[in-house]
């Protein structure tokens, strides 16, 4: 069965939630373990924390060549070899961010210079995220060793 999971950043500590997200009776954003912990949608104590719904981001049902769970909005290294039919031709790093695409249905690593391709979470090492260290986006980003 896919585990179905989402994070958000809570808006009183800046530390990340996992849970469901949902809304309050007010509009505003909230994480919870499952959605029947709140009735009609009204939050219900400790259990529902409030998140930026703007870093709410979906797990991808992957982790990266250490174990760590990848969600949409991770910044992610990946070394992989271009080949020039059976000949290796040179071994290249890319750094993106996960994120959805409608358009190829399914999560995707969406490079600096916004060319998507499809990838493999044994080949990912997380190096952030797009909340807590956007600078590693950076073309030539020397972030942490793959």
């Amino acid at each position: 069965m896919r585990v179905i999971l989402f994070r958000g950043k809570r808006t009183d500590n800046g530390e990340w939630a996992y849970g469901v997200p949902t809304k309050d009776n007010h509009g505003e954003m909230v994480m919870v373990e499952s959605t029947f912990e709140c009735e009609e949608y009204n939050c219900c104590g400790a259990n529902c924390l409030y998140v930026d719904e703007n870093t709410v981001g979906q797990y991808t049902g992957l982790t990266d060549k250490n174990g760590t769970k990848i969600f949409e909005g991770d910044i992610v290294k990946r070394k992989y070899t271009l080949w020039h039919g059976e000949t290796k031709k040179t071994r290249e790093t890319q750094i993106g961010v996960v994120s959805y695409s409608n358009k190829d249905c399914g999560f995707c690593l969406d490079k600096v210079c916004n060319l998507r391709k499809p990838w493999d979470g044994d080949t990912l090492k997380i190096i952030g995220n797009i909340h807590d260290s956007p600078e590693k986006l950076k073309i030539g980003a020397t972030a942490a060793k793959f």
